[in-house]
């Protein structure tokens, strides 16, 4: 009797969170009596032959113990209301920059991150859409299968001229941007830490932008020039002394690194890349309640897709040769249109690293900082980015340097193609990293 009426009560302490939830009392005579959860008060054995149910209403029913074949608990399935999309606006420019911003909402809740868009019959990532291809669109939402108005707009090809020029948060060219340079080759143990050296330039411009916005560094942050006059910000120097860096790396696993504590590269073949050597962590204690909800996040690095994977991140190689590049299914101008959509992306929720190599179809790859773009306004098409190498080798003594570098299409090679930086002469776009800013959400 006892181990009956505990197990009732656990089952009632659980299901009366929730109102929607039904008690079904089934009768040897084949009879069943429901209750709502919220209409019941109390369940009492008053006697060894009765249960009583009493009920909110100050009803009370009772049922001969004998003649209960089964209790069941059902969940109502609540009707999933409807949901109604707008638009920011009717009508976009197609020069990729120009968007429109969609809001889905529900029973006057805005329910936008629950609910997934699509244009034009295709899942977008978020809720914002921007095209480089004129023409009519339709968009929808889907929310648990539930399924909006249709809206339509129209993207207009652009009438305007000239080149639009962004740069990141706080950076121009002459101030806002950074650029450790390595030491050199040797012994002193640099020559790998490209990578190194663009996460501290991303890093230190991060922490710049997450106190102009008003808050505190966590005394546990690296900030500030390099101690020692070794490199231009003391965070080269802190992953020169808390990684083993006899292998080259990825800015992604530096930044998740430092700020979360994340190993991502922890299922790598020994040898085959940089290992750090503490745990990092940096912002470790504020980043889920602080740092996610005002980021951008949404980035997945998957080692074995659906297994072995990193989420919420803020950094990630999403952009891949092979988007625009051979295996992209894109023919000539589009691969270069392709990586300019891209580029705008990455800083409009915040700043990119860029890896490239000299020869076109990948080989020897090296990290540089990307700080800023100018694109063809009639086109969409990138026409110049700014940059900084950790490689500026040739200047004594060596000077931070932003180069200007002109961005086209490689016939040849089919792939996107870079000069402005004398040591190189040409090189090519191989993968892209953005990073996002605080408050990019």
């Amino acid at each position: 009797m006892k181990k009956v009426l505990s197990f009732i009560t656990l089952c009632f302490i659980v299901i009366s969170v929730n109102a929607q939830n039904e008690v079904l009392i089934h009768k040897s005579n084949g009879e069943t009596t429901t209750f709502n959860t919220s209409e019941i008060d109390s369940i009492t054995f008053e006697t060894t032959d009765k249960m009583f149910i009493h009920q909110s209403n100050g009803e009370t029913t009772n049922i001969n113990r004998s003649d209960i074949d089964s209790i069941r608990f059902a969940q109502i399935q609540q009707e999933e209301q409807p949901i109604t999309l707008s638009a920011s606006t009717n009508s976009i420019i197609a020069n990729g920059i120009d968007k429109v911003i969609f809001t889905v909402m529900q029973e006057n809740n805005n329910v936008t991150d629950k609910a997934e868009i699509y244009v034009n019959d295709n899942l977008i990532s978020g809720n914002k859409f921007s095209t480089f291809t004129p023409g009519s669109y339709n968009a929808y939402a889907k929310k648990n299968g539930v399924v909006s108005n249709e809206i339509s707009f129209t993207a207009e090809a652009s009438s305007e001229t000239g080149t639009t020029v962004v740069f990141a948060e706080g950076v121009t060219t002459t101030s806002g941007w950074y650029d450790v340079n390595k030491v050199g080759a040797g012994d002193n143990g640099d020559i790998n830490m490209c990578w190194a050296a663009s996460c501290s330039n991303i890093i230190q411009w991060w922490q710049d932008r997450y106190v102009a916005a008003g808050n505190t560094l966590p005394a546990k942050a690296i900030t500030g020039p390099g101690s020692n006059g070794t490199y231009q910000l003391a965070l080269m120097d802190m992953f020169h002394s808390e990684w083993d860096n006899t292998k080259g790396g990825d800015i992604m696993m530096g930044v998740t690194w430092y700020f979360e504590g994340r190993n991502t590269q922890q299922y790598a073949s020994a040898g085959s890349i940089a290992v750090p050597l503490s745990e990092g962590g940096y912002y470790k204690e504020i980043w889920e309640s602080e740092i996610l909800p005002y980021t951008y996040h949404d980035y997945v690095y998957a080692i074995v897709p659906g297994v072995v994977e990193f989420d919420n991140l803020i950094c990630q190689e999403n952009n891949v040769y092979y988007i625009w590049g051979n295996g992209s299914g894109l023919v000539g101008i589009e691969r270069l249109k392709k990586f300019s959509e891209l580029v705008v992306d990455a800083f409009e929720k915040g700043i990119a690293s860029l890896t490239i190599s000299l020869n076109a179809n990948g080989g020897v790859q090296h990290a540089v900082t990307m700080w800023g773009y100018e694109i063809d306004n009639a086109t969409g098409l990138l026409t110049k980015v700014w940059l900084t190498d950790s490689d500026d080798l040739e200047t004594e003594p060596k000077e931070a340097i932003l180069h200007e570098c002109t961005v086209t299409y490689d016939e040849t090679s089919g792939t996107v193609k870079f000069t402005g930086i004398p040591r190189y002469g040409a090189f090519y776009a191989m993968n892209l990293w953005p990073v996002s800013k605080y408050g990019s959400r």
